[in-house]
């Protein structure tokens, strides 16, 4: 019967036809002996591992292509050589993807031995690393990037003085290069396409590497980057493209703090962007859009649904890994934007579902630790002011991603952690973590998150002030005066996102120096900022931190009154744990029926 079927089904339905037909075939493999018979059940069980992989179904995916390895063993590498290749490549990616890694190694190996190009062997090394990048395991990520690129002759340091020497010097003879060159911008938009296919590959490996080497080694990214800006202009246009523009105008921006000449490179990447034809590129570049560019100079909630494109395009095209990225920056960006606690957490449910359903752990570290402090202030903790849960998942996350080693998931947990202890007044805390964990901030730069690190912990210092001896001062305000430097260099960007942080900041700064009613002035100057807005969150730090300021010199009353907006404003966001805190600290301030 399902020969029959097998055999009236037309060519262009088999796709549609491959889960029935290969289904009923499993248990009945023994019985096709015919060589035709079994070449052409192989192509259909092919077909329907693609199809099981390409819907996230890893276990499926490898009974069918193990099935398809059998009934091709007749032919094998001399016999069918595309066909085997095809087979073993996408059974590799499956094992890997349904966590056996010693079987997709070693189908992986099997590809390497029998590879016919340097190119093949390429493609190979392509599909590994981005295996590996997928699971955030981004040191091996690189090491197979290293061996990939000797192929072609391409070579990166590996010793990270050297590395560090080569990067700055590259990174200044671009600079110079492209700071005359974004005269002619519309001269490099047109540029021929590349159609050298060797060219191709490699730009798209580069593309991975580069976002590997940003979790790992920053110096090392320059180079990446700067190999694939080389390729752009000695062979043309490449899908990667955008991305390596994308790169150099984050570097620009973000690490050089250069805004007029990295606000050109990100739009000269908007424009290169709709010349890349492979989603899955394209998919990359629309979240460094997204997560490293719009906010240093739109308002912080006017992309969230560009995110959320991008989010369904990742788990539509099997990108696990940038689903979890872009969702970590829509959680930070809705909550930046200041709507209730309780709405973002609905928001994300659906995307966290998924990373769970698709065993993607690496994308669930970097987006779980700030649903986490969304819990812990809204009281939905089991312990009063506590982010973790009963199942201890912090605990657990933060030795997983500890072992692993990813320096950006680490920095996010820092962040996170860091931003928890402050809305319950741990001060002394906020500065402790933030110390410990300012190895990881480098990588970081450019997300929003280096806003809230950098707000929270030059609050905490102001509000730490008095307690610290004459040592910690001098070193503690370096810190904030660095900090605020930096804030209203943002400020000046984008008022709208930055202006209420920046005049919380200098409130502070002249509260240390002793000028009462500047202080006064510059309190209800980041009120007004927040509210205009919508910033509820950094309202209400701003009313609690004036109401503070007041406590401690006496004005009792005034303090009543900041204090009770700061609450409202907490009551009204959603952070009902943080308002019980307060009720705590100050019950004669607070002594109302809410």
């Amino acid at each position: 019967y399902f020969r029959i079927l097998l055999k009236n089904t037309p060519k262009e339905k088999l796709s549609d036809a491959a889960f029935d037909i290969t289904g009923h075939f499993t248990n009945g493999l023994y019985l096709v002996t015919s060589a035709e018979e079994k070449k052409e059940l192989a192509k259909l069980f092919l077909l329907a591992g693609h199809k099981a992989k390409d819907s996230t179904s890893y276990d499926l995916a490898v009974i069918y292509l193990s099935n398809a390895l059998k009934l091709n063993a007749d032919f094998g590498w001399s016999g069918d050589y595309a066909m085997t290749f095809d087979i073993y490549i996408t059974l590799g990616e499956s094992e890997f993807l349904d966590n056996d890694n010693d079987k997709a190694l070693y189908y992986f190996g099997e590809l390497l031995k029998y590879a016919k190009t340097d190119l093949e062997k390429l493609k190979i090394y392509y599909v590994q690393s981005s295996l590996y990048l997928k699971l955030s395991k981004t040191k091996e990520c690189l090491v197979i990037g290293r061996k990939a690129m000797r192929l072609f002759n391409i070579h990166f340091p590996e010793k990270p003085w050297l590395i560090k020497l080569k990067a700055y010097w590259v990174m200044g003879k671009y600079f110079l290069n492209f700071s005359k060159n974004m005269k002619r911008a519309q001269e490099l938009l047109q540029q021929e396409a590349c159609k050298d296919e060797q060219v191709i590959e490699i730009n798209k490996f580069l593309v991975d590497m580069s976002t590997a080497a940003y979790q790992e080694n920053q110096e090392l990214m320059l180079l990446v980057v700067f190999k694939n800006v080389d390729q752009f202009l000695e062979h043309g246009v490449t899908d990667s493209s955008g991305w390596c523009f994308s790169s150099f105008a984050f570097v620009t921006l973000s690490v050089l703090g250069l805004s007029k000449k990295g606000f050109s490179l990100w739009d000269l990447t908007a424009q290169l962007s709709p010349r890349t034809k492979s989603e899955s590129t394209k998919v990359k570049v629309d979240y460094l859009l997204d997560a490293m560019s719009t906010h240093w100079r739109r308002p912080v909630d006017e992309n969230t649904d560009r995110i959320l494109e991008t989010i369904k395009k990742c788990n539509l095209n099997g990108f696990p890994h940038y689903s979890g990225y872009a969702t970590t920056n829509y959680i930070s960006k809705k909550i930046a934007s200041g709507i209730p606690i309780q709405t973002v957490l609905d928001l994300s449910t659906d995307k966290v579902e998924f990373l769970k359903k698709v065993k993607h752990i690496s994308g669930l570290d970097f987006t779980v630790p700030k649903l986490q402090v969304l819990k812990a202030l809204s009281g939905q903790t089991p312990q009063f002011g506590d982010w973790e849960d009963e199942s201890n998942v912090m605990q657990k996350l933060y030795e997983r991603i500890t072992e692993h080693g990813n320096q950006s998931t680490l920095g996010h947990y820092y962040c996170s952690k860091l931003t928890m202890l402050f809305y319950f007044g741990k001060y002394r805390d906020v500065i402790d973590v933030s110390n410990e964990g300012r190895v990881y901030f480098p990588f970081l730069v450019g997300q929003w998150v280096v806003v809230e690190w950098e707000f929270f912990n030059s609050i905490a210092i102001a509000a730490q002030y008095p307690k610290f001896t004459a040592n910690e001062k001098k070193t503690h305000i370096k810190t904030f005066k660095k900090s605020l430097k930096q804030m209203k260099k943002w400020a000046e960007d984008c008022p709208e996102n930055f202006d209420s942080y920046y005049f919380l900041m200098l409130a502070e700064l002249s509260a240390i120096e002793g000028k009462f009613e500047e202080t006064l002035t510059l309190f209800k100057d980041s009120i007004k900022a927040a509210s205009k807005s919508g910033f509820r969150h950094i309202e209400a730090i701003a009313n609690q931190r004036a109401a503070m300021f007041l406590l401690q010199r006496g004005y009792d009353k005034m303090a009543e009154s900041f204090l009770k907006t700061a609450w409202d404003l907490f009551q009204d966001w959603g952070a009902h744990a943080v308002c019980k805190d307060l009720q705590i600290k100050y019950p004669l301030l607070l002594s109302i029926d809410k």
